[in-house]
Order: C-alpha cells, then structure tokens, then sequence
C-alpha cells in the first residue's frame, strides 16, 4: 500500500510545481499622442504553452510607420510575462498596416493576450 501512496504524491508534487505562478504587473499606459493606430491586422497566435497554463500578458511595442502605412525598425520595449508572447506577438505585428505617418516619430503599441479557457491540469 505505501507504493501507491508515494507514486500518488509524486505526481502531485510534480503537477503544482509545473504550473507557473507570475504576479500581475500592470500593461503600461501609452500617451495617445504617440500610440499607433492599427488598420489591418491579424490576430497573433495563442502559444500553446500559455493557453494551457491560462496564462495572460502582454507585449510593448516601440514602431516607426512608414507613408505606406506599414511599420519598421519594431523593437519590444517590455513584456509581461516576460518573453512568453514576444514571438507570436512580433509575427504578426510586423504585417500591419497603421495609419500612414510621414514623420520620423517614433510610436508605441501594445498587444495584450488574454485567455478566457480554462484547460484542466
């Protein structure tokens, strides 16, 4: 009887160590006055480790939008939980098209992922 008992507790042991804990840290707030104004997009994908963890975040973006309404020279500013939705997140955003600009200056833009499913673990 004590095989079972230690298996048991094991894989227990081993289920709340696999779930990750990430403390909330708030998206920033963007000046609007430097805020990009997405036109065309296409929704990242979800990464699979994230929605089965049900994990939510966020990807801060710094972007340079051309006449044409596409953007360049993309650089993650932040991200929450860090690095976990960077990927799909700069996949997609680089197909964009933003309101055109025919400044130089420099925009922000934040993707945030949230997740609504509950996966059993």
């Amino acid at each position: 009887m004590r095989l079972p008992t230690s298996i048991l507790t094991s894989v227990l042991l081993v289920g709340c160590i696999s779930t990750p804990e990430y403390p909330y840290r708030a998206m920033p707030e963007l000046d609007p006055k430097i805020e990009a104004i997405p036109l065309e997009v296409t929704l990242p994908q979800y990464p699979k480790y994230a929605a089965y963890n049900n994990i939510s975040g966020w990807v801060h973006f710094e972007l340079f939008i051309k006449e044409d309404g596409s953007a360049h020279k993309i650089k993650v500013l932040d991200s929450h939980p860090e690095d976990i939705f960077v990927r799909s997140a700069l996949n997609e955003i680089k197909n964009w098209k933003f309101e055109a600009s025919s400044t130089t200056q420099a925009y922000q833009y934040l993707i945030e992922f949230k997740t609504e499913k509950k996966y059993p673990h």
